[in-house]
């Protein structure tokens, strides 16, 4: 850090961290009664010009409040495989997404014209717009119109001089002909949905709010969104609301409140919202506080539980080879994307205070709209066949005509199948008695076996016989290979086997491509080897095979023996060897098409053995 002082004047320069960014920051401050003031100028950018996540974040500051024009600017990009000179420097061009926000401040207040742009990026230039939106602001309230466009769609919406929603917001087919969908507000609160579905009908929802006297102001953001969503869950079953202007209001309040983040990082609150609106306000009772509450906590043991299980690498490993850790692990993954998923969003809309803006009955009916989970564990062994696990905890929810009550009985169900699954899995502390090192290999040898096997679970039931057997054997082998290294004591022994195991699965799949390519190879090869024969008697051309003993040779002998290799193991060093050797094998037939072959096709006809085939074929 750098650090100069002139009139009670500082400069700071150095490592800086804004949201989870570490990067470098510049900027000019005074200290008064303690307290850190900025002024001037301020500049942050990642610690490494060469991160594929750039951010740049520029600006200033009057009196400690953020003034004038701020760019604030992101990157999500891919390096490409080539380099390409200019000047005297190699340099790599980039794919991905640049995201870009300006706008001005005054006094600490959002003022003007603010504008977010995503734009993708091809060979490191700009390729097109993926969204853009348009607010502007006065003394920091969203004013009069504003527009976000994507490339199939744009919507346009209206804001009274206090920012409430009101008036027709509507969402054109990019030709502006087209309204897919208009929502219709009075003074902040939104009484009509009118969806064009795909079939070209309208759907209409309407709101009542009879049902209250007691409305609050809040920020139209992803709460507003999720309180309507919700409401409407029962209604929109084909969940027409979730898309389309719902949509492009969740991205842009999702990318302001980022800045709000990082404008708080730096020292600044500040407030930027799309709008507000009116919603009802339903307080909460003690008893259902509590409720609530509890559900929580246990949704959160629930879920820390499961998480330790679905990480732990020797577990992952072992439910790719092991029956019974394979029925036990997909049983926890069953809890967690049927039980805990949901129990999870009723958990974030209660610390975001969003259950108090929607009755408790309709709250629990939207997320649940088809009923509490059943009871029954459904889950999937190592050859991916259904099974039931059959627990022991008892349950008394009832699923349809289900209260807050019940589901915190579910919660608690879920809550002890895992314990009690955990149980049998013994893995409570397993994770961290391992050293990070191993942790870290594991993981990535979890990663590669995992899509080596949901590479051949999905091919190999669409190949031919002789490819299909291959396939599956290569999977067996693999099994057999993680099932020892899974019983190997923890030494450095088995933490280079694992980095061998990781490479060697990372040549089985170059080796799957191979195999899956053969058919279409042989049948090029068949079409090679056949030429139109002209036939006097009927005066017409037909397809002759020619030089059969070579084609013979090669189908009967040299690819079941190269097969039959693959299927009884190869070691982890032979597998690019095989590969080179197929592809030695195809160009040499490809190029015996066309030369004298006679003395070859003669000694081709006495033999069997596929080791001195390749002999004569010089393989």
């Amino acid at each position: 850090m750098i650090g100069s002082q002139s009139f009670a004047q500082k400069r700071f320069d150095g490592p800086y961290q804004i949201q989870n960014v570490k990067g470098i920051a510049t900027f000019n401050y005074v200290v008064q009664e303690g307290d850190t003031l900025k002024t001037g100028d301020f500049t942050f950018t990642n610690e490494q010009q060469t991160d594929l996540k750039p951010v740049r974040i520029k600006g200033q500051f009057k009196d400690n409040k953020p003034s004038g024009s701020w760019e604030y600017s992101y990157g999500e990009f891919v390096p490409l495989d080539r380099q390409e000179l200019v000047g005297l420097s190699y340099v790599t061009k980039l794919d991905g997404f640049k995201k870009s926000i300006n706008g001005n401040y005054e006094n600490g207040l959002p003022e003007g014209s603010w504008i977010i742009a995503i734009d993708s990026v091809k060979n490191s230039e700009i390729a097109g717009n993926h969204y853009r939106s348009e607010i502007t602001y006065e003394n920091g309230v969203p004013q009069r119109s504003f527009r976000i466009d994507v490339p199939d769609q744009f919507m346009i919406g209206r804001l009274l001089r206090d920012g409430r929603a009101h008036d027709t917001w509507t969402l054109f087919s990019k030709d502006g002909i087209s309204e897919d969908e208009n929502w219709t507000f009075a003074n902040g609160l939104l009484t009509e949905l009118n969806i064009k579905t795909s079939d070209s009908k309208d759907k209409q929802f309407y709101f009542d709010y009879n049902e209250t006297n007691k409305m609050v102001t809040i920020p139209l953001d992803r709460h507003y969104l999720d309180i309507m969503e919700l409401r409407l869950q029962r209604r929109d079953t084909v969940h027409f609301f979730d898309h389309g202007l719902s949509t492009l209001l969740k991205q842009n309040s999702t990318y302001l409140h980022e800045i709000e983040g990082q404008m708080q990082d730096i020292g600044a609150a500040v407030k930027l919202a799309t709008g507000t609106v009116k919603v009802p306000l339903y307080e909460l009772t003690n008893k259902e506080r509590k409720t609530l509450d509890r559900i929580a906590a246990i949704y959160d043991k629930s879920r820390d539980a499961a998480v330790s299980i679905r990480t732990n690498s020797q577990l992952n490993l072992a439910r790719l080879t092991d029956q019974q850790t394979a029925l036990l692990y997909n049983a926890i993954v069953t809890i967690d994307t049927t039980n805990l998923k949901t129990l999870g969003k009723l958990s974030r809309l209660h610390g975001e205070e969003v259950t108090q803006h929607i009755l408790r009955k309709e709250l629990i009916n939207g997320l649940w709209p088809l009923g509490l989970p059943d009871t029954t564990i459904k889950t999937i062994d190592t050859a991916n066949v259904q099974q039931v696990y059959r627990h022991n905890i008892s349950s008394s929810y009832n699923r349809f005509d289900f209260a807050l009550d019940d589901v915190e009985e579910l919660a608690r169900f879920s809550y002890e199948v895992i314990k009690e699954i955990q149980g049998q899995l013994n893995v409570k502390t397993t994770a961290i008695k391992r050293k990070p090192l191993y942790l870290s290999e594991e993981d990535k040898l979890v990663a590669e076996s995992t899509v080596f096997k949901e590479m051949i679970d999905s091919l190999a039931t669409i190949q031919r016989e002789d490819i299909a057997k291959t396939l599956r054997a290569m999977q067996k082998n693999t099994e057999k290979q993680l099932t020892q290294y899974v019983k190997m004591p923890e030494n450095d022994e088995k933490l280079n086997r694992a980095k061998q195991l990781t490479a060697c699965i990372n040549n089985k799949k170059l080796l799957i491509n191979t195999l899956v390519n053969i058919p279409n190879r042989q049948e090029a090869l068949k079409k090679k080897y056949t030429e139109d024969v002209y036939v006097i008697f009927t005066a017409t051309f037909m397809e002759e095979q020619v030089k059969k003993r070579i084609t013979k040779a090669y189908e009967d002998y040299l690819l079941p023996y190269l097969l039959q290799q693959v299927q009884d193991g190869l070691e982890c060093g032979s597998y690019q060897e095989w590969i080179e050797q197929y592809e030695t094998l195809n160009s040499k037939l490809t190029t015996l098409r066309d030369e004298d072959t006679q003395r070859l096709e003669r000694r081709l006809k006495r033999e069997e053995d596929p080791q001195e085939i390749l002999k004569l074929l010089g393989v």
